[in-house]
């Protein structure tokens, strides 16, 4: 039977750690439940210019 899949659409790269923690722990628990989980970067260039991250 073929893992079923999870994608996270989450904005990860804000100005916190926690952001990141938590896209983090959410792939982990969905990995221990039988899932392929992938986070998929959300990325507002408004929200990133209120926050100042940078682009790539």
């Amino acid at each position: 039977m073929a893992r079923k899949r999870a994608g996270i659409l989450t904005f990860h790269r804000a100005l916190n750690y926690g952001a990141v923690l938590q896209s983090y722990a959410l792939t982990k628990i969905l990995e221990s439940q039988g899932f392929e989980a992938c986070v998929v970067d959300y990325r507002q260039p408004s929200i990133e210019r209120q926050h100042g991250v940078r682009p790539f």
